[in-house]
């Protein structure tokens, strides 16, 4: 499994939320790409970068690099400070990113000020695979 493990300490929920409002933005159109992804198999979580997925699930070709690597395992450190995961393995990775991850606010979001582009949006083409 690519990406990082980690155990929960809020809801699911909380967690998919917050991913879903960081990630790369553009201000000019007001637009935010989320970066990460938790995902739940087996008993366990993880937080996937949207590549990581979209290799998994849409058979597209894996693609991630360094610099997305480092994003994801930056996202996870933001988490983990936060106090809403702990990283179970993150593994080697440089800091130099976490400046670069945009953090739209929730009153940004419920206000409708920005919009939510996501890359990765097959989690129904995964409950019918597992036959949800």
């Amino acid at each position: 499994m690519n990406g990082v493990k980690v155990e929960l300490k809020v809801d699911f929920g909380v967690i998919r939320e917050t991913l879903s409002r960081m990630g790369i933005v553009n201000k000019a159109e007001r637009v935010i790409t989320p970066t990460c992804y938790v995902y739940f198999e087996n008993d366990e979580y993880f937080i996937c970068h949207f590549k990581d997925l979209l290799a998994m699930f849409d058979e597209v070709p894996d693609v991630l690099d360094e610099k997305d690597t480092n994003r994801r395992n930056s996202i996870c450190t933001l988490l983990e400070n936060w106090g809403l995961i702990t990283v179970i393995d993150l593994g080697v990775y440089q800091e130099e990113l976490k400046e670069k991850i945009f953090v739209l606010t929730s009153k940004e979001k419920i206000e409708r000020e920005y919009t939510i582009n996501n890359k990765f949006n097959s989690f129904n083409k995964l409950a019918e695979l597992r036959g949800n």
